[in-house]
């Protein structure tokens, strides 16, 4: 998808194109996986894209949050490294019900762990996604 932005201009004198495909692409990603999205009050007109901006940051994080949704946000799982765990889905059922201890925790999405399991170190190539854990 293409975007022009407004009051730039290429050598033709017409606005310049931006492509955003990859923002949307992970905004989406974002959206259907906490099951929220932006919205806007009246419905009407549209956001502004630009360059980040705290303020902008700040703006978005201080959205009214609608009933019901105080409850879906509580219930996605966060762990933090330390916390001991119990394997709860697994490809390989073996795993399943075994106690693990978070080593590092991923900084993007999803959201996965390594695991000390039996002793062994984990690592990144398998990596545990958050809903197949529950705190032990």
């Amino acid at each position: 998808m293409k975007h022009f932005v407004c009051g730039e201009y290429d050598e033709n004198n017409l606005y310049k194109e931006v492509n955003t495909d990859n923002f949307f692409k992970e905004l989406e990603q974002l959206y259907r996986k906490y099951n929220i999205s932006i919205s806007h009050q009246d419905g009407h007109g549209a956001f502004i894209l630009e360059e980040f901006d705290q303020f902008n940051l700040d703006w978005i994080k201080s959205a009214e949050v609608q009933p019901g949704l105080r409850d879906l946000l509580n219930s996605i799982k966060m762990f933090k490294i330390g916390d001991k765990v119990r394997i709860i889905d697994a490809m390989d059922s073996k795993y399943i019900g075994k106690i693990g201890i978070i080593e590092e925790v991923s900084s993007h999405s999803p959201l996965c762990c390594k695991l000390t399991i039996d002793g062994k170190s984990g690592s990144w190539a398998s990596a545990w996604l958050f809903s197949c854990l529950e705190l032990a």
